[in-house]
């Protein structure tokens, strides 16, 4: 446990303060024992007033010597004994010894007096410091929090809906800091909300005593509005707060003069303004880069200058985030060349180390946020060798680095080096921090994401319950972080096919989180989301647009329209339109999402490709080919450029477009791209992956299509056994693979093995799916198509009916599925001799719009 020593140092005037403050030292400690931290604060109410050898001031002044972090309030008046405790204090931070940190917070209540105000003006040339302000416990309480997390990067301080937490827990208001509360978006934005809300109340009470068609919709419209307001204050609020982080990391630093101003401008709300006076520090930081490029020489002043620009331009980075009145695609832009002329100044003076890892650590996240790897691992790999360099190989910073590199790698989909980075990362924790501390169970979960999507479901649950072990150590049973472990041991379950431990471990999150943070938060609307999915994989489509669609009204409540959480949820909904064959629908969700993720994220982001791909499926299903190649290739288009030539999305592309080519009967052009598809999945994952499996599948079709049975059952038999391998022998993939073996089989005449497959498929279908399930119905079609080739109609009309019942169940009696299977029944009743009864289907199969139903009784002219 690492103890933070804080001393509390202020005049009597400032007594509630105090005790404010140390109210919040003993209100998150918990949170902070949990993380391996604990906050101790000293102040002159708690030291022993007995009398002793040393004078009182004295031994205060000893106890500063003793803490971490020094902190002086002031307001009225300069006390002489905290005068004394800051020249105590300064004293032992310029020998390098304890308090490491000493922050300044001025109460600005009131006229300021004579003495505050002389002050002030000598702090800076004297102290080479700047100072904080505060007007209220809120705002001191945000202020210290900000720079204690600069100090331990606990990660614990968050915003989220307009409140300052730590961890779960409410600390502060942001309608009480200025910085916040002054700021003209954000006043506006609330302001909108309120008066939409009223607008609301007033059109629900209409509608309480009675329904009115034009109040809901003007009610529906008012709830759309609500939405979108809320995400942009959402995103308007996290933005200011980053600043807020950025301007706390200067406490107590020199800083420039106009730097200083930009820091008063934003704390008074006038985020515009900053941005606006700062611009003016891009065009220095250019000049002063050129002179030293130039002269490759400073002087102590010219060394300073550049420093002070460095500062700006991180200042500027994040300023320029929060300024509303720039577009964002912009916003964006400038701040990567804004992040680049910080950094290339850095490399160019001698700046100081730690500032210039955090500096690093900062254009990192900034890029990955916005989906720029290949410029994020060229920082990143900066970053490391520098922490190496200068913090040594066993220091957190170093293992924050790799555990970075390793996300990035994850993110490209090379596994192999994501897993390097982040065991290196897994090894300085545990020597750093022992085995169980939360950046251990952190390490565990991000190793475990790797063996789940190599397919290597042991070793990734293995991993997840690692994780979760430590989590219940040491957060307890009910904490956002182990409801984050049973939500990826679910996943795992999810794709191993076992549906049941699935569901369970995806509820056990769910509860938790509903615990946690209520109904409406982006968690919960993810647990809706993993068990919609569940359902979806059963053929349970109800539940699934259940669970979606409960899922999708979270994240259209928190974070509006346009947001790329909503855009997953339309997808996802699209998806099950799309197993239901209801392609309307399908392609309208799809392009739902497409047009979100084309305004969040611009032309060439993964999710626009993933949109391109859905959308080419629904054409494909639809037979127009020429369209499914136009979005499938789009796709390919923008992952090529994201991702090069090897990662498993572009081998998903590859695949997708030879399954076009197949449809299309061009099975050169089918073969190609499905090889192409297979070459990457063999490098990526290795020889024993699903995604081999789906591939040697596919390849196994083309060749049943070009009638070389051998080669098809070379390739089917390849798939199967991968997938006894990784699954066992009861999961869908697996009856899959006995279908296709038994169509090749049926292909031969040889319907004994063909009945074999077909009834091995089926056994597994039923335990895993149930009865109402397409894949259950398709087992029934095939296996009464092999019983009528053998010519025993009774029992090929029994499963026929089994097959109509199943496509009926679930697509309904006008999907084409069930207008076949009716046609195949009504075929085995006139074999049998019951001409009624297979009259009865065919007028069954015209009522639900078959053609060939409708023209046989034309033809035969039966009314």
């Amino acid at each position: 446990m690492r103890t933070i020593k804080v001393f509390l140092a202020s005049s009597e005037e400032l007594g509630q303060e105090r005790l404010e403050i140390g109210d919040l030292f003993s209100h998150i400690n918990t949170i902070f024992n949990r993380r391996g931290i604990h906050l101790e604060v000293s102040k002159w109410e708690y030291l022993d007033e007995s009398m002793g050898p040393l004078r009182k001031q004295d031994e205060y002044n000893r106890e500063i010597k003793t803490c971490d972090i020094c902190m002086v309030l002031y307001w009225t008046r300069i006390g002489e004994y905290t005068t004394e405790e800051l020249e105590t204090a300064y004293t032992e931070l310029q020998a390098g010894r304890k308090p490491y940190k000493i922050y300044l917070y001025f109460k600005e209540v009131g006229v300021p007096t004579p003495e505050i105000e002389a002050f002030k003006k000598e702090l800076y040339s004297k102290y080479s410091h700047f100072y904080g302000k505060f007007q209220n416990i809120d705002t001191l309480k945000l202020r210290f929090l900000l720079q204690l997390e600069s100090y331990v990067n606990s990660g614990a301080v968050k915003v989220e809906n307009s409140q300052v937490m730590v961890d779960t827990v409410a600390v502060a208001h942001l309608d009480n800091i200025p910085f916040a509360a002054q700021n003209s978006h954000y006043k506006e934005l609330k302001e909108r909300l309120a008066k939409i809300e009223e607008e609301i109340k007033a059109f629900e009470a209409v509608l309480a005593v009675q329904a009115n068609d034009t109040i809901q919709s003007l009610l529906n419209a008012k709830k759309s509005e609500h939405c979108k307001i809320q995400e942009e204050l959402a995103s308007h609020e996290q933005s200011l707060f980053d600043t807020a982080v950025r301007v706390a990391k200067f406490a107590g630093e020199k800083i420039s003069e106009r730097m200083r101003r930009a820091i008063v401008l934003f704390e008074e709300g006038k985020v515009t303004e900053a941005n606006t006076l700062l611009d003016d520090a891009e065009r220095d930081a250019d000049a002063s880069l050129a002179k030293y490029k130039q002269t490759k020489e400073l002087l102590a002043a010219e060394r300073d200058t550049v420093i002070h620009s460095i500062e700006e331009l991180t200042l500027k980075a994040s300023v320029m985030l929060a300024d509303n009145t720039i577009a964002a695609a912009d916003r964006v832009e400038r701040a990567a060349a804004i992040y680049a002329k910080a950094t290339d100044l850095a490399r160019e003076c001698d700046y100081d180390k730690e500032k210039f890892a955090t500096l690093l650590e900062k254009q990192s996240n900034f890029l990955c946020n916005h989906a720029r790897y290949s410029e994020a691992q060229v920082v990143n790999n900066e970053w490391l060798a520098l922490c190496i360099r200068h913090l040594g190989e066993k220091h957190v910073s170093t293992a924050t680095s790799y555990n970075n590199i390793g996300g990035v790698y994850y993110n490209l989909g090379d596994y192999d080096k994501a897993l390097d980075y982040y065991n290196k990362s897994l090894s300085i924790c545990l020597e750093v921090f022992g085995g169980h501390h939360p950046y251990v169970a952190t390490s565990y979960n991000n190793i475990g994401g790797v063996y789940k999507n190599l397919g290597d479901y042991d070793n990734a649950l293995d991993y997840y319950n690692k994780s979760l072990s430590i989590r219940l150590e040491v957060f307890g049973g009910h904490h956002s972080d182990v409801a984050q472990s049973y939500n990826n041991i679910g996943a795992v379950y999810d794709s191993l096919g076992d549906y049941d431990n699935a569901l369970d471990y995806y509820n056990k999150s769910l509860s938790i989180r509903l615990e946690v943070f209520g109904e409406h938060y982006p968690d919960v609307a993810q647990s809706y989301n993993n068990i919609g999915a569940v359902y979806d994989s059963l053929g349970d489509y109800d539940n699934a647009l259940d669970y979606y669609n409960k899922s999708l009204s979270i994240r259209l409540e928190v974070f509006g329209e346009h947001h790329p959480d909503v855009a997953l949820s339309y997808n996802n909904i699209g998806l099950v339109y799309a197993n239901l064959g209801d392609y309307d629908n399908a392609l309208d969700y799809y392009n739902k999402s497409l047009s979100i993720c084309l305004e969040v994220f611009g032309d060439n982001h993964p999710y626009v490709a993933t949109s391109y791909n859905n959308i080419g499926g629904v054409y494909k299903n639809l037979g127009d080919y020429e369209k499914a190649l136009d979005y499938y290739n789009k796709s390919l288009s923008i992952r090529l450029e994201v991702f090069g030539d090897n990662h498993p999305y572009v081998a998903t592309s590859y695949n997708n477009i030879g399954g076009v080519y197949d449809s299309l009967g061009d099975y050169d052009n089918a073969l190609d791209y499905y090889n192409k598809s297979l070459s990457i999945r063999l490098e990526v994952f290795g020889d024993n992956h699903p995604y081999v499996a789906t591939s040697y599948n596919n390849i196994g079709l083309v060749y049943a299509n070009l009638g070389d049975y051998e080669k098809a059952l070379d390739y089917y038999n390849k798939s199967l056994a991968i997938c006894l391998e990784v699954f066992g022998g009861h999961h869908p993939y697996v009856a899959t693979s006995y279908n296709n073996i038994g169509l090749v089989y049926c292909n031969l005449g040889d319907y004994d093995n063909a009945l074999d497959y077909f009834n091995k498929s089926l056994s597994i279908r039923l335990e895993v799916f149930g009865d109402n399930h397409p894949d259950v119905a398709s087992s029934y079609n095939n296996i009464g198509f092999v019983y009528a080739n053998i010519g025993d109609h009774a029992q090929a009309l029994e499963y026929y009916k089994k097959a109509l019942a199943g496509y009926v169940a679930v697509y309904g009696e006008t999907s084409n599925d069930a207008l076949s299977a009716i046609i195949d029944v009504a075929n085995m009743c006139f074999e049998l001799g019951d001409n009624d009864k297979a009259v009865s289907y065919i007028k069954q199969g015209a009522a639900a719009g078959s053609e060939w139903c409708i023209e046989w009784l034309r033809e035969n002219g039966v009314e």
